[in-house]
């Protein structure tokens, strides 16, 4: 139910659950406020202060924190230095509430703008920045932009984070009593997130604190998937396992990688531009194994130096080898 207060019009949303007590025994109701036309400026944004800008894990949103993801420490200062050079970045995503200017999209715009106001001894409450205000009604509606706004930015969301987001689909659509007459299958969920159905359900499991199990069936799915992925199982294990030559396998995925390797370099040897291109490829889910690499390359070039090393104390003057 929407009223009006001077210039600003207030909507009470209805909670996705119960909010947590916050003092004692007293629940807060989250209110959204937009602006006024007269505070939006001719490209629709308004301005704010920067301490006014809240995390939507700070919030009483019922599972909030599920929206959000890591902050990237590359990319909160590559912006850093984009605002202190006075780049052109657009203005994060704010929804005006009764509980301050809630960030929909651009926490790592905040961060850059409290590294710069920190840096320069300057108040977070003094610092007018521009935002552009959203004018959801419902705190699922804000969930779901927030979700989508992490999968649309640069960074590319994780796996982690669009398996979330499909269990999430499923229990919004679980509240609203399966409005397509049947509960939204994680087939449907995982497509929608662009993940895959297997992840879901690892991920279904994992937050129920679940074993690992070899089959991947779900009550969710329909008779039909549940026998085809049983038939599956079914033919896996009547077929002999296949011996792999383990060491052979890695021997030809290291020359594959050092292949390629020499031929990154002969196009273009600028170790820091080759970072930046490669940089975009790795994910949260990545991250170690491209750390596990470059340790191995780092203990294959100190042994190639000893090496290198001992055949030249081996080689004496007057000899030959």
């Amino acid at each position: 139910m929407a009223t009006t207060k001077g210039s600003t019009r207030v909507t009470e949303t209805p909670a996705i659950a119960t909010p947590p007590p916050t003092n004692g025994n007293t629940v807060t109701t989250l209110k959204f406020t937009y602006p006024a036309k007269k505070e939006l400026s001719s490209s629709g944004t308004i301005q704010v202060t920067l301490g006014s800008l809240v995390p939507l894990d700070e919030t009483s949103i019922p599972n909030a924190a599920l929206a959000m993801r890591e902050l990237d420490e590359d990319n909160v200062t590559a912006l850093y230095y984009a605002y202190k050079a006075g780049k052109t970045i657009p203005p994060p995503l704010v929804q005006q509430s009764s509980e301050g200017n809630l960030v929909v999209g651009g926490m790592h715009r905040r961060e850059a703008l409290h590294r710069i106001a920190d840096e320069q001894g300057l108040n977070w409450d003094d610092q007018s920045i521009e935002v552009k205000p959203t004018h959801f009604t419902t705190q699922r509606e804000l969930l779901n932009a927030a979700y989508l706004d992490n999968f649309g930015n640069g960074l590319g969301a994780s796996r982690t984070s669009r398996s979330r987001y499909a269990l999430q689909l499923m229990a919004w659509d679980a509240e609203d009593g399966y409005p397509g007459e049947k509960p939204l299958s994680i087939h449907k969920a995982a497509e929608m997130a662009g993940c895959s159905h297997v992840a879901v359900i690892k991920m279904r499991d994992k937050l129920a604190g679940k074993p690992k199990t070899s089959k991947m069936v779900d009550t969710l799915l329909s008779p039909e998937d549940n026998a085809e992925i049983e038939a599956m199982h079914a033919e896996q294990a009547s077929q002999p396992e296949l011996v792999t030559d383990t060491q052979a396998a890695l021997n030809k995925a290291a020359k594959t990688m050092f292949t390629s390797l020499a031929q990154v370099f002969a196009l273009n040897p600028n170790v820091n531009e080759l970072a930046t291109l490669f940089r975009n490829f790795i994910t949260k889910d990545t991250e170690k194994e491209v750390t596990a690499i470059s340790l191995a390359m780092q203990a294959v070039t100190m042994n190639r130096t000893v090496v290198t090393m001992n055949r030249t104390f081996e080689q004496r003057p007057g000899t030959t080898k």
